[in-house]
Formats: structure tokens, C-alpha cells, sequence
């Protein structure tokens, strides 16, 4: 655990709840409510091939397509 922790931030549930009421106004599933609430907490895109996700304007979500030229000009081969 403490090598992943490296690369990991945990985020204590009592900060991402204050932001579950407007995550909630964003999706349309009730299970990606904790994923925008994070995302909002943290001021943080969202990673995901979900196209439902960019039917909202407050968090912005990248698919893998978004990410391939950009990365690629890092000289990350994906």
C-alpha cells in the first residue's frame, strides 16, 4: 500500500459529499454522482469514454480519442 500511495491521493469522504448535491444535477445515473462529486472537489477532468458525461458544461471530460495527439506529442505511444 505505501508504494501505491505514491501515486495515489485519498480524499476523505466528508469533502467530496458537500459537492453531491450539484453532481448529482449533472448526471443521469445515480452511480456517477461520486465521480463528478469528486471531480468537483478536486477542480479535476474526468477520464472517460462515457459519452453521457459530456452532456454538461461544469466538468470537463476527456474520452481516450481526446487524449491521443496530445499525448503522443509527449512521446507517450498509446
Amino acid at each position: 500500500m505505501d508504494e501505491i500511495r505514491i501515486f495515489v491521493e485519498t480524499v476523505e469522504d466528508e469533502e467530496i459529499r458537500q459537492y453531491a448535491g450539484e453532481a448529482k444535477k449533472l448526471v443521469s445515473h445515480e452511480g456517477d454522482i461520486p465521480c463528478f462529486a469528486l471531480a468537483l472537489a478536486l477542480n479535476s477532468p474526468i477520464w472517460s469514454n462515457e459519452k453521457e458525461f459530456k452532456n454538461q458544461n461544469r466538468v470537463e471530460v476527456f474520452s481516450a480519442s481526446d487524449l491521443i495527439d496530445p499525448l503522443s506529442k509527449l512521446g507517450i505511444q498509446v
